[in-house]
């Protein structure tokens, strides 16, 4: 079972942190482990950043956001938890780190994370397909793409 592990900003990146019982029944490095986390969690979170840059810059210019690259926050966030999960490691409170790290609301995160959960390939996403279009009955939309029905 994973332990929580939640994160603060110092400098230029940032550390995570734990209860030291969360490691006795572990054989690791408390140290090394919460080290290595702080590391993918900067790297997650400056790639997330990134992205939220980019539909930004896509909504600025006037355009519609495609539902692809919403898809692919989410699938960014999936795998900052499997790299987590592989240190035996979650996220305590993972919206709010979030939301507060990337800048990206609560609302807009779940609805995200609800649209990734569901479609497991950016694929099967069609590439007309806009995030507008998601945003009112994500997880019924995310469940139609995902099991090949139109979208009415």
């Amino acid at each position: 079972m994973p332990s929580f592990v939640s994160f603060e900003q110092t400098g230029c990146g940032y550390r995570a942190f734990t209860t030291i019982d969360a490691f006795a029944p572990t054989e690791k490095d408390p140290e090394a482990v919460l080290l290595e986390a702080g590391r993918l969690y900067t790297r997650y979170v400056t790639r997330i950043r990134k992205l939220r840059d980019q539909v930004e810059a896509i909504k600025a210019g006037g355009r519609k956001v495609p539902a692809r690259r919403m898809w692919t926050i989410g699938n960014t966030v999936f795998e900052l938890a499997g790299q987590l999960q592989q240190l035996s490691l979650e996220i305590d409170g993972l919206y709010d780190h979030l939301e507060r790290d990337v800048g990206i609301n609560r609302k807009t995160l779940e609805r995200i994370i609800t649209f990734r959960r569901y479609i497991p390939s950016r694929l099967l996403i069609p590439r007309t397909l806009t995030w507008s279009r998601c945003i009112e009955g994500t997880r019924r939309i995310a469940e139609r793409i995902a099991q090949g029905q139109p979208l009415a």
